[in-house]
């Protein structure tokens, strides 16, 4: 039982990792991307829309760390799920 215990120790670090890094996406959109468009600076950010906050976040959320913080939560599930099964 003392595993579960380190389990949910790192799936609750985890978790808060998860958030920090889509809270720190969002905070690159809105301090970077937002007022870079509202410059006037590039056109190519006229048409930009809600559709590609989504765009911009999916692809933060294919990058490799992001992905390998899933796959890590995933296992941990797992491996908790099979010990409170054996248990």
């Amino acid at each position: 039982m003392e595993e579960i215990y380190y389990i949910n120790d790192a799936l609750n670090q985890l978790e808060n990792s998860m958030s920090k890094y889509i809270d720190n996406v969002k905070y690159i959109w809105d301090s970077s991307i937002i007022p870079f468009m509202d410059s006037g600076d590039c056109m190519v950010f006229d048409n930009l829309t809600d559709k590609d906050f989504s765009k911009f976040i999916d692809f933060f959320m294919k990058q490799r760390t992001y992905t390998k913080m899933l796959e890590t939560y995933r296992r941990l599930i797992d491996r908790k799920e099979f010990l409170e099964k054996n248990d």
